[in-house]
């Protein structure tokens, strides 16, 4: 998105910052960015532009064997070592296991996506990653539907339309463009 609309319009500047959800609405709160990109988040003070749905996986040891491979049950995961996303990085993991009331073995905690991979490739435990994440690292793992089917919705975030900048609302526009293309 960002490099079709960079040739499209060279002389707008854009500035990319990447953190958890906390911090992208810490940063349109604070009006240091004119948009996020983020998992649904229920602020009244934002507008809410939704984008597509993301499937969550469950992530699993390369060596794993499963009886059944075409999902992974959600109470599966009850007492199993877990490697967790960190609160405020990745909230629709926190928000599934809390919606169906599952307990793992919550022995780790990371922020980054890639480091909860390369620990369940070593065997330290399982997790639950949104399939955008796992999309190019589906070698070092085996990654299963989750049953029930459990999503994130993703979608921009901002102040207002009303008060954003035709340069942020072209993007909008390149963005919901891409997604429709590329569904």
């Amino acid at each position: 998105i960002i490099h079709q609309f960079k040739n499209d319009f060279p002389s707008i500047k854009i500035h990319f910052k990447e953190g958890g959800n906390e911090d992208i609405i810490h940063w349109i709160e604070n009006h240091e960015v004119d948009l996020g990109f983020l998992s649904s988040c229920f602020n009244e003070d934002f507008e809410w532009i939704p984008l597509t749905e993301d499937p969550l996986l469950a992530v699993l040891p390369p060596d794993y064997m499963p009886s059944d491979t075409s999902v992974y049950p959600l109470e599966s995961f009850n007492g199993k070592t877990f490697i967790i996303s960190a609160l405020g990085t990745d909230i629709d993991v926190h928000r599934t296991l809390d919606a169906y009331e599952i307990e793992p073995d919550i022995q780790y905690s990371a922020k980054d996506d890639s480091t909860i991979i390369s620990m369940v490739a070593c065997n330290l435990g399982i997790s639950i990653l949104p399939k955008l994440v796992l999309d190019h690292y589906d070698a070092s793992v085996v990654t299963l539907p989750l049953e029930p089917y459990a999503t994130r919705e993703l979608g921009i975030a901002l102040s207002s339309r009303k008060m954003a900048s035709p340069a942020t609302l072209k993007f909008i526009e390149y963005t919901k463009a891409y997604i429709r293309q590329n569904r």
